[in-house]
């Protein structure tokens, strides 16, 4: 967990001077680490206060990913740069907080309550299809499109996942009535 967190800040810091490339292939890399932590935790059925701290760390290097790629194209960009970063934090946090949220009050996530979630989960805006909108953008010729398409992104997931928190809530009032 540390060492993914280490490296996602060397990520976050290679975006803001603009070593995109190098950058991405870290952002990648702890993509992958990330999810081999998890695995092995679950295998070995071992859990430490550490690995439980784990999602505030993501939650620290993913944000600072997208607060030095705004730095990075505020220079190119200028206003609407801080725009595009705005609503991809925003729809972020908004995101996140409808599944913690989600958790509190359905013990469940809100990303299997039914096929539709399952399937959206898959592409839901998180960090890992972020970096892959990102790079094949990049590859397409503009860094900047797949900014705007990730900001787009996060809002749409962030909607989407305040309006199935909201549904299921008043689901589940309406079947204790």
């Amino acid at each position: 967990s540390l060492i993914a967190t280490s490296i996602g800040l060397a990520g976050a810091a290679l975006l803001y001077h603009g070593w995109i490339w190098p950058a991405f292939s870290l952002m990648l890399l702890v993509g992958w680490l990330d999810g081999v932590d998890g695995k092995l935790a679950r295998l070995r059925f071992h859990y430490t206060r550490l690995g439980a701290a784990e999602s505030y760390l993501d939650f620290l290097y993913e944000n600072a990913w997208w607060f030095a790629l705004t730095a990075h194209l505020y220079g190119s960009h200028g206003d609407v740069a801080l725009l595009a970063g705005g609503a991809l934090i925003l729809g972020n946090l908004l995101s996140e907080g409808m599944l913690t949220l989600g958790f509190a009050y359905l013990d469940n996530s809100l990303d299997l309550l039914s096929r539709f979630d399952r399937l959206f989960r898959i592409v839901a805006g998180r960090r890992n299809v972020f970096v892959w909108i990102l790079i094949l953008a990049t590859l397409a010729g503009s860094l900047w499109m797949g900014f705007v398409a990730c900001a787009v992104w996060a809002m749409v997931t962030g909607v989407e996942h305040s309006a199935r928190l909201i549904m299921e809530l008043g689901a589940r009032a309406r079947r204790a009535d």
